[in-house]
């Protein structure tokens, strides 16, 4: 219920704001990523990103901006030699950003990401699926930073990276044990978008 209601929230905030002055368009693009605390090193975990999107100027060079994507975060066993388990985690994320312009076509930003859980799976070396130990959060709180760059003036290019933020951990230590900077798993993100813009970015 406090998931759709959440929800129900964000969409009506952006609709409200491209009601008022519409400056956006559609991204789609590549995920990798990793859970920390899970025993696996490195971002092996491949998905997708796909949403709509929203900006409103505030001066000259920055601007507020609302994303609703469909976002697939997790982890991944590559080495079979090692019995761990991999972690498909699929959300519905809506994140605001602050972007400034820094150059003519180059902008950096910085977000704040609420991550709605719509699916968790657990498989083994074998692709099987396993009972979860237990279930992750449905709610992932994070930060981003990211940096984006205009093509021309109907596409850019968008890299970010965003982390879980360390109070909010997705799910706790299978040990329970917990440190005030390590208090359980956290996702780890670097995603890969293309911007098409529906109104000029500029």
């Amino acid at each position: 219920m406090k998931k759709t209601i959440s929800l129900i929230c964000i969409c009506l905030i952006c609709n409200d704001i491209l009601s008022q002055n519409f400056d956006g368009g559609l991204l789609a693009g590549l995920t990798t990523s990793q859970i920390s605390g899970d025993n696996l090193g490195g971002f092996n975990k491949l998905g997708i990103a796909i949403g709509i999107f929203t900006q409103r100027n505030i001066s000259e060079k920055s601007k507020l901006k609302f994303e609703l994507s469909y976002f697939q975060k997790g982890s991944k066993n590559n080495n079979l030699n090692l019995n761990l388990n991999s972690f498909k985690l699929d959300y519905i994320d809506a994140p605001f950003y602050f972007s400034y312009l820094v150059q003519q076509n180059t902008s950096i930003q910085f977000g704040f990401h609420t991550g709605f859980l719509l699916l968790q799976k657990e498989t083994d070396n074998f692709g099987s699926n396993i009972e979860l130990r237990d279930s992750f959060n449905a709610i992932d709180f994070s930060t981003s930073i990211g940096i984006e760059y205009y093509v021309n003036n109907q596409i850019s290019l968008n890299t970010k990276f965003s982390n879980t933020l360390f109070f909010t951990p997705i799910r706790k230590h299978a040990s329970s044990a917990s440190l005030w900077y390590n208090q359980g798993q956290y996702n780890t993100v670097i995603s890969f978008t293309i911007n098409y813009y529906l109104i000029n970015p500029q």
